[in-house]
């Protein structure tokens, strides 16, 4: 999906991750790719906190190319809170709203091949938040 939005390479970001301070820390010439927030959202309890600092949040936002908001009310927050309007596209949840993937063989091959060789235990790391 994102490969439509950037032709060049990209580094997406979740809704849960401390993008606000990890955008800023990557200089463009460490990271040379876009940096997109994805399923981007502010809750109407956080949106007031984050408009007190809106002059010190449009520095950081401006670290981000592209902000996947789920809904129109967190794209009007997101442009509220410094965001330029024009670099927020309203994409839905896209953990919950796009169909799973279907399975690939390359997946139970892998796992016999990992097995195999006695890898050891092996982890598998998503989100682990509700919602």
């Amino acid at each position: 999906f994102t490969s439509v939005v950037f032709p060049a390479p990209r580094l997406p970001i979740s809704n849960t991750t401390p993008w606000s301070s990890g955008a800023r820390r990557w200089p463009r010439a460490m990271v040379p790719a876009a940096v997109a927030v994805v399923n981007a959202r502010i809750s109407d309890r956080s949106y007031p906190r984050y408009r007190k600092f809106r002059s010190l949040l449009r520095l950081v936002l401006r670290s981000v190319d592209c902000f996947l908001a789920q809904t129109e009310a967190d794209a009007r927050r997101l442009a509220g809170i410094g965001a330029e309007p024009g670099r927020i596209q309203i994409a839905g949840n896209l953990k919950f709203d796009a169909a799973a993937p279907a399975a690939k063989p390359e997946a139970g091959q892998l796992l016999a091949r990992l097995q195999e060789i006695s890898a050891g235990p092996i982890a598998v790391v998503g989100s682990t938040v509700e919602g």
